[in-house]
């Protein structure tokens, strides 16, 4: 069991904290035809898959293309049994006595998170107590980790119904087909608005389904 770091926009957190969000999507991470497959250090690798949903791969400068045994293993968000930790924006104040300005303390209870404050809150915050971005969040002022249950690799427009439902995304209660075509619109858009740039919507990438559960 291995652990590697995730960020989450304030609506992702709310939704997995919810109990609504219990799958991601990421993009597959390639680069002229390459990727580094997960645990393989020796050297770039290709992939090739085929119009189909796996994977297969063969060394730098190799000629034969071979299977890759299990695709999960090329996923750099891990495997099954794997830990993901959640990176989201933050604040650190030690107030209340503790008189902490030190954001490396180590205790979390001087940690505060933006997607669960109030707007008073949120906007009072100022000097040595700002808002830093998710990204700069390290392992002990977590709060979310989250067990790796299954790992797939599919085109983004291949995401079904239980999929985006558990995405997180949940439009407006209709009935039947209407319902299908407002939450991949819904979808659509809250990808496009994070991705849009790089790999929109309609580019239908090959991307990462990575299923997870909290750790109590």
């Amino acid at each position: 069991m291995t652990e590697h770091p995730i960020i989450f926009s304030g609506d992702s957190v709310r939704a997995i904290l919810a109990g609504t969000k219990t799958q991601t999507r990421r993009l597959v991470k390639v680069d002229d035809g390459k990727v580094r497959l997960r645990g393989k250090s020796s050297a770039w690798l290709y992939l090739d898959f085929d119009g189909v949903p796996g994977l297969s791969w063969r060394p730098w400068g190799g000629a034969q293309t071979q299977p890759y045994p299990t695709p999960e293993r090329a996923c750099h968000l891990g495997i099954p049994g794997d830990r993901l930790w959640v990176r989201e924006r933050w604040a650190h104040d030690g107030g209340g006595g503790a008189n902490c300005d030190d954001p490396r303390c180590g205790i979390q209870g001087h940690v505060w998170y933006y997607a669960t404050e109030g707007p008073e809150t949120r906007d009072t915050f100022a000097g040595s107590a700002h808002w830093r971005p998710s990204i700069h969040m390290p392992r002990w002022a977590s709060r979310l980790t989250l067990e790796v249950t299954e790992v797939r690799v599919q085109r983004l427009q291949d995401a079904g119904y239980f999929d985006l439902k558990a995405e997180g995304i949940l439009p407006p209660a209709v009935c039947g087909g209407e319902r299908d075509v407002l939450q991949r619109d819904y979808f659509r858009e809250a990808w496009d608005g994070i991705n849009g740039k790089r790999a929109p919507w309609a580019s239908n990438a090959w991307v990462w389904a990575v299923s997870f559960r909290v750790q109590r």
